[in-house]
């Protein structure tokens, strides 16, 4: 496996996400299949792929229901940062702190919150102190 694969499927996943901030968060929608592959733009056997995986890091709730034009149930569980925060965390957990900080925009206060969550940070006198552990 390529080394930047994860990470551009993890991104490439996002911006699909982001494609689905018009339905409401934590309310149940009734949707077809192709409802949602038109709001990806993209094909329906993918948007089925992409909606697996989503259900798969919790990011929604996908209960599909057989059968050609029916309506299923999509469930956005987290808004746009949290899952935004939830790829740059994984990334600090692989010690990919440019790519996560990159990620948040630069944003060092988020940064540094799921910096502290990780890695036992601490801020004293306006300095952040991190306390990393490694295999001896």
């Amino acid at each position: 496996m390529n080394f930047g694969e994860p990470v551009l499927e993890s991104i490439n996943l996002f911006r699909y996400y982001e494609r689905l901030e018009t339905f409401e968060l934590r309310e149940e929608h009734a949707v077809t299949l192709a409802d949602i592959a038109e709001k990806m733009f993209t094909g329906s056997r993918h948007a089925r792929t992409i909606l697996k995986q989503m259900n798969e890091l919790n990011w929604i709730a996908w209960i599909p229901r057989v059968g050609r034009n029916q309506r299923s149930t999509l469930i956005r569980q987290f808004d746009r940062a949290e899952v935004k925060c939830a790829i740059a965390l994984e990334w600090i957990q692989e010690t990919k702190y440019d790519r996560a900080l990159e990620f948040l925009d630069y944003d060092q206060a988020v940064f540094e919150q799921l910096l502290k969550q990780t890695s036992g940070a601490q801020i004293t006198e306006g300095r952040v102190n991190v306390q990393l552990t490694y295999n001896r």
